[in-house]
């Protein structure tokens, strides 16, 4: 049995193609649940879009998306730093993404997930330059960002983007957006402010309520039209998705 086929869900509960959040406490704060929730149906919606051939996670953590894209793979490389608040078995290789990923060839992945971590690297431009490098022409980088969200893991926690940003970014490094989407508006952001004030104040047994009621307005016409609306100002994150495009010099 290969060391990957012993992966377990962890903060998603992966369902075949559906992914949600977790309701397991262990691996995910209830205060999470609802960032978690929209990240959750990025992913679902990107990764049978977008995945194939080989694939490397970078900053992966416990892999937690490894369950919804590995179906879609041929090759998967787990990769992590030292210093992870987020111990993975299943790590491939230790890399700090601050540093050049010597470890890696030029155009070497098809796909590059990149979920949660660039909002954790001291120097963005040079990860990204380097991601671009390690992508194969037609390659696709997918991430997720939070923006208006805690801070978390700190100390390492620098940075919070911008769609524009962004952008901007993505095309320094030679890449061209191919998706940019906002990730939930102010019910959300509120909704998850909300839920870390009640952890605080010593009554999180009030979060799970207040995230199903939010989950059931989010679903309504009315919901809907809300939070599109509002996202263009105040997202809770960003998902995105990038692809390298080869140019004309290069062929």
């Amino acid at each position: 049995m290969a060391l990957k086929d012993t992966w377990q869900q962890t903060k998603f509960s992966i369902n075949g193609a559906t992914i949600t959040a977790s309701k397991d406490a262990n691996e995910l704060a209830p205060s999470s649940r609802i960032v978690a929730s929209l990240v959750a149906d990025f992913y679902q919606r990107t990764l049978p879009k977008w995945v194939s051939g080989d694939l490397v996670d970078l900053g992966c953590g416990k892999a937690p998306l490894l369950g919804a894209y590995r179906e879609h793979c041929s090759s998967i490389v787990l990769a992590d730093w030292a210093n992870s608040l987020h111990e993975n078995p299943l790590l491939d290789i230790v890399i700090d993404l601050n540093k050049p990923l010597q470890a890696f060839e030029n155009e070497s992945f098809d796909v590059v997930v990149l979920s949660d971590v660039l909002e954790h690297i001291a120097e963005p431009s040079n990860l990204l330059s380097e991601i671009s490098r390690i992508l194969k022409p037609g390659g696709r980088l997918i991430l997720n960002v939070p923006f208006l969200y805690q801070l978390h893991e700190t100390p390492h926690d620098y940075f919070r983007y911008t769609q524009y940003a962004l952008d901007r970014l993505i095309e320094k490094a030679g890449l061209e957006v191919k998706e940019l989407v906002p990730l939930g508006g102010w019910l959300e952001v509120m909704a998850d402010l909300w839920s870390k004030l009640l952890l605080h104040a010593r009554l999180s047994i009030l979060v799970p309520a207040l995230h199903r009621l939010v989950m059931a307005v989010r679903k309504t016409p009315v919901g809907r039209r809300f939070t599109d609306k509002t996202s263009r100002v105040f997202p809770i994150g960003y998902g995105l998705v990038a692809v390298k495009v080869q140019r004309l010099e290069e062929i």
